[in-house]
Formats: structure tokens, sequence, C-alpha cells
């Protein structure tokens, strides 16, 4: 959720560009032998509401499952 301004959301992708719904389960991510790091990337996107400028805070969570 963004706060503090409107008309704006973020997209949170992995580093194919596959998208990151939250409360979903994603594709899985291989990781290799001694690589301990994920990225994701995080990008400001308009919505259909009316833009409205202003400073904005963000705050994501999410679980990470691992086998």
């Amino acid at each position: 959720a963004v706060r503090g301004a409107s008309g704006m959301a973020l997209r949170m992708v992995d580093t194919q560009g596959r998208d990151i719904r939250l409360g979903s389960r994603g594709a899985p991510l291989m990781l290799a032998v001694g690589q301990n790091m994920l990225e994701y990337i995080v990008t400001p996107e308009r919505t259909r509401a009316a833009l409205q400028a202003g400073a904005y805070s963000a705050h994501v969570d999410f679980r990470l499952n691992y086998d």
C-alpha cells in the first residue's frame, strides 16, 4: 500500500521480470550452491485513480518459504 499520494502503486518483480503477487504463491527461484541472496525490483506505477503528487511512503511485508 502507498500512503501520502494517489494515482500510483508499487510493482514488485523478481529478476526474471515475473510479478510478485502478495498473498499468493509465486514461481520457485532456484539458488546455486553458495548463493544466498534473492533480488527483487520495486518500481512506482501509475493507476487509474487521479494523480495527486506528494511525499509518499510504502511498506511491504512478505513471507519467504524455502526448502
